[in-house]
């Protein structure tokens, strides 16, 4: 004799009203646009024209999706992912350091290190950011980046500060980077210490007039000089993180054709998405 078997109307009734909670984490599209959080003039990772190296990532990130990619620009000074990320103004933003806390991350796409640069012409033979000839020269770069920490620990004085605020909206130009490149080649400054996939862009771009060396530290300073990059959700939506994660899974062989061909400085990374 067959029994019939029917769930209580308790289990179901509760089902009945889960249903709904669980259907976006059976099956969610992604977005008919994916929209990226850009800053409007940090040349050569961002640009309002999408020309830099970021909005490249960007672009390709959409385009496994089948779409153009939107782009929502603001300032990465402070506050920057409360008025993108956190008002739902973009999905995802480019460039954040792996671990980074105020957004959910991706796996590593890549690892990369702060760099020195300077003039091929100039006669240094610098080996490394320990070498003791930089304690004789002039050394630019951003003020309170890690490199500036870094020499500060090993006593090095001779440090040409940059500050990072410019309104890279109205004034891209005035983008530190560029100023920091524009002294070196004027001698202005001897060395740059420079985040290594600006760096990589320069020395490409100015075409056998610049030098870059990896920093190769072996001091027992405590601050590290290379980090791995990953791209950044809103807190809480993973079903974005996959979204992107799974683009740039698909997608890593152009990205790091993009990254090679810009010159970015890529190092060893066992869980990076990206290695040299």
């Amino acid at each position: 004799m067959r029994k019939n078997y029917r769930l209580p109307w308790r289990v179901l009734g509760k089902f009945i009203i889960l249903l709904p909670l669980l259907i976006p984490l059976i099956a969610r599209p992604a977005p008919k646009e994916l929209t990226a959080c850009s800053d409007p003039g940090l040349i050569p990772l961002f640009d309002m024209q999408g020309r830099g190296i970021y909005n490249k990532i960007e672009e390709l990130i959409a385009s496994y999706y089948g779409q153009k990619i939107g782009r929502y620009f603001f300032p990465m000074q402070m506050g920057f992912i409360r008025h993108t990320l956190v008002e739902k103004a973009c999905h995802f933003v480019v460039g954040v350091p792996a671990g980074y806390e105020l957004t959910l991350n991706t796996k590593p796409l890549f690892r990369s290190t702060y760099v020195l640069v300077y003039r091929s012409d100039s006669g240094f033979d610098i080996k490394g950011i320990d070498d003791p000839i930089l304690s004789r020269l002039k050394i630019g770069g951003i003020v309170n980046n890690p490199a500036f920490f870094y020499l500060k620990d090993e006593g090095i004085t001779n440090y040409v500060g940059y500050n990072s605020f410019y309104d890279s909206f109205n004034r891209p130009d005035d983008n530190p980077n560029l100023q920091i490149i524009k002294d070196l080649l004027d001698k202005k400054i001897d060395v740059a210490v420079l985040w290594g996939p600006i760096a990589g862009y320069f020395v490409k771009e100015y075409n056998g007039k610049l030098k870059m060396i990896l920093p190769n530290p072996k001091s027992q300073s405590d601050v590290r000089l290379d980090y791995k990059v990953a791209i950044g959700v809103r807190k809480g939506d993973t079903l974005m993180k996959e979204y992107v994660e799974k683009a740039i899974l698909e997608q890593k062989e152009a990205i790091k054709s993009l990254l090679v061909s810009n010159n970015v400085p890529l190092l060893p990374c066992d869980n990076c998405v990206i290695n040299p």
